[in-house]
């Protein structure tokens, strides 16, 4: 695709067209610098009721937001078919059941996680409302649908705020739907809406650390097989569309960048890092259409992300949210990568063939291969006792002088140890 023809594309949103969508873009900025300026000031103890009553308040809000959503579906539909859509699809159910598996995993072996999920059944509700909102806004016309709730669960498995700091995950929600909702090319987003979301918090925090970083990096490490889970998980999409050339490009990229900065975090095996690399980066509506320019996004993925996360340390700031900045910006340049991939695979015939989408279970089989050989190396690295001993990680054993050691957790210090996993909880 030209540039022109991408220029045209965007230009056809509703964003550009009319009052509603520079009412509505107004609308979203005023709010989410809103919800900015507050993050960190809120009273904790006038959270107190909602503490004690979490659920309680969680599944009325929840409840309270589908009953009425459901109402005002009824009745414009009655007024008038064409003003109400119930949009129900498989892209959206599969990113659903995997983000859930996911998180019942995480919850299994982080007591504390269990806790904090009436938080996102709210935020689930909040999200649900905002993108009815905003497809009213902008098109006049109520469509209803899973689409909020993946980017929901996605953001969440990367960043999580207490039900203090509501402010910092209502402002990532409202830019995440907004940006959907506003910005797109070709009919589809320009921008990954969780990463961009994600993206704009971590930039806000970059100005103000008041708003809170949210980092639960350490604590999604916490169960012995996450970067295993997340391999799996992945297949389906990954067999549906030819997407795992981003993740794989994104790997040489994290690994050249390694060895030129001499940087050990941010390894690809690393869960935190594998989750940005298998599902942040590799949405198809806002990569490369194309594979060798999927390879070469990736590639620059992986080259931004280590390098900020290397500025960001030297500069003595948080390098929690470089895993996810890069994404948005990438994303824009998508019809350049494509353009690109297309002048290298025209130079390297051999390589066009070897990147072609009826290889895509060879590319899958690699990516599985060199994710296992990384964690091969790294597993037991990353395996931190006190982490586990501060958090109370289930399932970890102790010697006689109470220490966490890799001899008695087998299961987390190596990889594709199943039967081991298995065994701590039957034990």
């Amino acid at each position: 695709m030209s540039a022109t023809s991408s220029a045209t594309a965007i230009r056809r949103n509703p964003l550009a067209q009319g009052w509603r969508g520079r009412a509505a873009v107004a609308a979203l900025v005023a709010a989410a610098l809103a919800l900015f300026a507050t993050a960190a000031r809120s009273d904790p103890a006038a959270l107190g009721w909602l503490r004690a009553h979490r659920w309680l308040a969680a599944l009325g809000l929840f409840g309270g937001t589908l009953a009425a959503l459901a109402a005002t579906y009824v009745a414009l539909r009655r007024r008038d078919p064409s003003r109400a859509e119930l949009v129900v699809r498989a892209t959206h159910v599969v990113p659903i059941v995997a983000q859930v598996i996911l998180f019942s995993y995480w919850t299994a072996y982080w007591p504390q996680l269990g806790r904090w999920l009436p938080f996102l059944f709210a935020l689930v509700a909040f999200a649900l409302a905002t993108d009815a909102t905003m497809s009213w806004i902008v098109r006049h016309r109520l469509v209803l649908g899973f689409g909020p709730v993946p980017i929901t669960l996605g953001m969440h498995l990367f960043a999580q705020f207490s039900p203090v700091d509501w402010h910092a995950p209502a402002a990532m929600l409202l830019l995440a739907i907004g940006s959907k909702a506003l910005v797109s090319r070709d009919g589809h987003p320009l921008v990954n809406p969780s990463a961009f979301g994600l993206a704009c918090v971590g930039a806000a925090t970059l100005v103000a650390p008041a708003v809170g970083y949210g980092d639960v990096a350490f604590r999604f490490n916490l169960p012995p097989s996450m970067t295993e889970l997340i391999l799996l998980v992945t297949l389906l999409p990954q067999i549906r569309q030819p997407i795992v050339l981003v993740s794989i490009g994104a790997f040489l990229g994290n690994e050249l960048t390694h060895y030129a900065f001499g940087f050990s975090e941010f390894r690809a095996a690393w869960a935190p890092v594998t989750l940005g690399l298998a599902l942040f980066a590799t949405d198809p509506a806002t990569t490369p259409r194309r594979n060798p320019g999927r390879l070469l996004f990736g590639v620059a993925y992986g080259v931004a992300m280590v390098s900020l996360a290397h500025a960001l340390e030297a500069s003595g700031r948080s390098d929690f949210y470089a895993k996810v900045i890069p994404i948005p910006l990438l994303n824009v340049l998508a019809p350049t990568f494509d353009r690109l991939g297309d002048a290298l695979v025209a130079a390297r015939p051999r390589l066009a063939r070897a990147l072609e989408p009826r290889w895509n279970l060879a590319h899958i089989a690699a990516w599985v291969l060199v994710i296992t050989l990384g964690l091969v190396g790294q597993k037991e690295r990353t395996f931190l006792a006190d982490q586990h001993t501060t958090e109370q990680t289930r399932g970890v054993r102790r010697d006689a002088r109470g220490e966490i050691t890799c001899e008695l957790n087998r299961p987390w210090c190596r990889p594709w140890d199943i039967g081991g996993e298995i065994a701590t909880w039957v034990r």
